[in-house]
């Protein structure tokens, strides 16, 4: 009886340290398991630390890349300002030196106009001085015909209504006594001899009085 009782508290014995060892053996377990588990996670973490790390990286690749074009179309924004400003003194350095050529002939178009003017103008008066002459001419060449017509001298008759008729057929309308030219042409159209002069010279002021 006593030997069975001490199987029996040698079974429990044994029974509780196999239980207790059982125990032991779980909660080792479970730490190794949260062990690999915080390793794990560990792990992970570092890995997705590393890949926030090389996103980071490029990130700032980008970030100096952008950077780098930005500055690159800054300056070439400035340059182009540039350009743009030099062309725009340009254009008005063009525009004014037009205005001045504009000026410069149109002034030199005054100056050519009023020289013109003065040389029409010195035309007119050696023409009137001119015709003025003629009419003394052709007065003193009329006088010298009546004379010969007295005297009844044919040939310097021929001769002085030839010499009067070029007279007429000399004078310029362009600037002439109209008096003048009044008398002479009353005094010689009903004359045979000056008829042809006559209808010429009144012609030449028709002629002129339309332009």
């Amino acid at each position: 009886k006593e030997a069975t009782r001490k199987k029996r508290e040698t079974q429990i014995s044994v029974s509780v340290f196999i239980v207790i060892l059982l125990i032991l053996l779980g909660f080792s377990w479970l730490q190794t398991i949260k062990a690999n588990s915080a390793r794990t996670e560990a792990e992970y973490a570092t890995s997705e630390a590393d890949k926030a790390k090389g996103e980071a990286i490029i990130s700032l690749d980008e970030a100096e890349k952008a950077k780098a074009e930005a500055e690159k179309a800054k300056r070439e924004a400035v340059n182009n300002l540039s350009a743009a400003e030099r062309a725009k003194t340009e254009a008005e350095k063009a525009k004014a030196e037009a205005e001045k050529a504009k000026r410069e002939a149109v002034n030199n178009l005054n100056e050519a106009e009023k020289a013109k003017a003065e040389a029409d103008q010195a035309k007119r008066e050696a023409v009137y001085s001119l015709n003025e002459a003629t009419f003394n001419d052709i007065n003193k060449l009329r006088l010298d015909l009546k004379t010969y017509e007295k005297i009844q001298y044919n040939k310097a008759i021929k001769e002085k209504i030839e010499v009067i008729n070029k007279k007429i057929l000399d004078l310029n309308p362009i600037s002439i006594d109209a008096v003048k030219t009044k008398e002479l042409i009353n005094v010689l159209q009903d004359n045979s001899s000056f008829k042809a002069a006559i209808d010429a010279l009144v012609t030449k002021f028709k002629n002129q009085s339309r332009n």
